[in-house]
């Protein structure tokens, strides 16, 4: 046993595993859940392209810091949401982009949509993934060295 490698799977060396097949996974997960959400967003600057004027009624400190937004197209009172709020922007006026096909639909404020924070978002989920798949490596190594020194 003392002439094995220490560790060597069915894919070969287990480094080569864990440092592909780990972030190819975590772009995986983050192409799967984080790019419907940006392409959702991107899609509602390019349909709200009517305004009215809107002010935070409310504030949920629950809900990812929420300021609830009232505002009104043709008479009828609709309501929507922005994260990223604080409790002291309560009564604060501003603008509310809407679909004018679907009213109920709007954001409250300038959205000026980046890919830029998205893709900052998906490098750390990968280096974080990279870097946890490492550290289970070398704790794996370190396990193995542990009983191969004992017999």
């Amino acid at each position: 046993m003392k002439g094995t490698p220490l560790i060597d799977g069915p894919f070969g060396k287990w480094p080569i595993f864990y440092l592909i097949l780990g972030p190819l996974w975590a772009i995986g997960i983050a192409g799967w859940v984080l790019l419907p959400m940006a392409r959702f967003q991107a899609e509602m600057v390019k349909v709200c392209t009517s305004e009215s004027q809107g002010t935070v009624t409310g504030y949920e400190s629950y809900n990812h810091a929420s300021g609830i937004i009232q505002y009104s197209v043709n008479g009828i009172t609709y309501t929507t949401s922005k994260f990223g709020m604080k409790s002291s922007d309560v009564g604060t006026k501003g603008v509310v982009y809407y679909d004018p096909q679907n009213p109920a639909r709007g954001y409250f404020g300038n959205y000026n949509f980046s890919w830029t924070g998205w893709l900052i978002g998906i490098v750390s989920f990968v280096v974080g993934v990279t870097i946890v798949m490492l550290l289970a490596y070398f704790d794996a190594r370190r396990k193995m060295n542990r009983r191969l020194t004992a017999n």
